[in-house]
Parts: C-alpha cells; structure tokens; sequence
C-alpha cells in the first residue's frame, strides 16, 4: 500500500506492519477514509499527493 499524507509519501508492506499506524495514515481527521482511494491489482494507493504516486501513470 502507498498513502499520501500531505506532501509525504509512505510505502506499507501490509502484511507485517502495524494495523493501527496503517489505520491512523489511512482515515482523515473525520475518521473517513481519505480520498481517493485506488486499486491496481492487489495494491492500494491512498491520498493525493500533489506530484502524483511515483510509478503510477
């Protein structure tokens, strides 16, 4: 999972990592989800960066 958390960008490997950091990365302020949320296969981008995911065309 990639997630875009104001201008930094965060790589999780979801499988070991830590389900409360990658939940608190993933909801905004409000506790929703952050938008936008895409899906390529079996990753996850999360946020919006404002030069875009690297690798994502």
């Amino acid at each position: 999972m990639t997630l875009a958390r104001g201008t930094k960008i965060v790589q999780y490997e979801l499988a070991s990592a830590d389900r409360d950091e990658v939940l608190d990365g993933m909801l905004g302020r409000t506790g929703n989800l952050r938008a936008p949320v895409i899906r390529v296969g079996a990753h996850l981008y999360v946020g919006f960066p404002r030069d875009g995911f690297p690798g994502l065309t």
